[in-house]
C-alpha cells in the first residue's frame, strides 16, 4: 500500500481566471448515475436504505460533489481536523502542492476540453514550457474565446485565420498539460489519500499528528481479514487494530489508493484518466468534511446530507 512520495517538478499554473466554454455534467448528478447507484446499492444488499426512501440513500450512500478547491477544503476543516497542521510540515508540504498543481491541471485541461479545438483544426503548435506558460496559456484562451463569440469561423478573414491558429496552439498547451495529469496523477493522489486515510484515524482517536508515522495501511497481500489501519506504539509495541467499515468514506479512500497504485494505464485514454483522478480528489475533499471517532472501528459521526448541507451554504473566494 504505502510508497515513498515520489517528488515532481511543479510548474505552477492558476485555473483562476480561465472562462469556462461550456457546462460539464454532475459526475453523479444525472438520471442515469442515479439508476445505476440505486441498482448496485439494492443488489448489494442496502434495500433497507430504499426502504427508508432516497433521502436515506443520498445521505448516507451518495457520495457528494465538493464545490470547492482542495486549499479551500482544507482550509474550511481546520478546525476539525490535524490535516492542516500535517500539510505545513516540510514532509507533506510539497505533496501538498503537487496536489493543488494537479487540481489546477485538471481544471484546464477540462476547460480546454470544453472548447471542442479538434472541431477547429487537429494541428497542434508545440509549445515550449517557460516561465510565462501560465499567462501565455491565459491570454490564448481569453483570445479564442473572443474570437469564437464575435465571428464566424468559416467565413474566410483574418480573424478567423487567428481563430484556428489559436486552436491549434492551445491544443499545444493541452498536450503539455494531459501529459503531466498522466505521468503523475495517479501516484500524486495514492500518496495524498494515504495522508487523508491515516489522519481521519489520527482524528478519531484524539492523539497528536506526530503520530502519523506510527499508523500502518496493509497492503491487499497481508490477507487481512478486514480493511484495518494499524497503529503499532512506538515505546509498548502494541498494535491496535481499526476497523474500517465498507461503507465508510475511508474505505472508498483506501480503496481509491490501491487503485491509484495498480493502475495500468497502457489502455486508457487521457480523459478516462481525467475521470478517475477528479473521482478521487473528490473523494479525498469529502473524507476532509467527514468527522470521525474510534471505538474500535473508524465510525462517522455527520453524513452525506450534513457534507452537502455545509457545502451548499459556505461561499469561500479561492486566492
Amino acid at each position: 500500500m504505502e510508497k515513498q512520495p515520489k517528488v515532481a517538478k511543479i510548474n505552477h499554473i492558476n485555473a483562476e481566471g480561465l472562462k469556462r466554454a461550456g457546462k460539464k455534467t454532475d459526475r453523479k448528478g444525472s438520471s442515469k448515475f442515479i439508476k445505476i447507484i440505486l441498482g448496485l446499492l439494492i443488489s448489494g444488499g442496502i434495500i433497507v436504505g430504499v426502504w427508508k426512501g432516497i433521502p436515506y440513500v443520498k445521505d448516507n450512500y451518495i457520495t457528494p460533489e465538493i464545490p470547492y478547491s482542495i486549499t479551500d477544503t482544507i482550509n474550511m476543516n481546520a478546525d476539525e481536523t490535524l490535516l492542516d497542521e500535517l500539510l505545513s510540515t516540510d514532509k507533506y508540504s510539497t505533496l501538498l502542492n503537487q496536489v493543488i498543481q494537479l487540481e489546477a491541471y485538471l481544471e484546464i485541461s477540462n476547460k480546454l476540453a470544453d472548447l471542442n479545438l479538434s472541431s477547429y483544426t487537429e494541428a497542434v503548435v508545440e509549445v515550449t514550457e517557460s516561465d510565462n506558460f501560465d499567462a501565455d496559456l491565459h491570454a490564448k484562451y481569453d483570445e479564442f474565446i473572443e474570437l469564437v463569440q464575435s465571428i464566424d469561423s468559416d467565413v474566410l478573414s483574418q480573424e478567423a485565420l487567428r481563430l484556428h491558429q489559436l486552436a491549434a496552439e492551445l491544443n499545444g498547451y493541452k498536450q503539455i498539460i494531459d501529459s503531466k495529469i498522466t505521468v503523475d496523477g495517479y501516484n500524486t493522489l495514492a500518496n495524498y489519500g494515504i495522508l487523508v486515510a491515516k489522519t481521519a484515524v489520527l482524528d478519531a482517536s484524539g492523539i497528536g499528528y506526530e503520530n502519523i508515522d506510527n499508523l500502518r495501511i496493509p497492503h491487499e497481500a497481508d490477507n487481512e481479514e478486514d480493511t484495518v489501519i494499524i497503529y503499532t506504539d512506538p515505546n509498548t509495541g502494541k498494535k491496535f487494530r481499526i476497523k474500517i467499515a465498507n461503507n465508510s468514506i475511508i474505505r472508498g479512500v483506501i480503496d481509491d489508493v490501491y487503485r491509484a497504485q495498480t493502475k495500468d494505464t497502457t489502455e486508457l485514454t487521457t480523459d478516462q484518466i481525467i475521470g478517475d483522478l477528479t473521482g478521487y480528489l473528490n473523494d479525498f475533499k469529502v473524507a476532509t468534511f467527514m468527522r470521525y471517532a474510534n471505538d474500535g472501528t473508524l465510525t462517522t459521526t455527520n453524513n452525506y446530507g450534513d457534507v452537502r448541507e455545509v457545502t451548499s451554504k459556505v461561499k469561500v473566494k479561492s486566492k
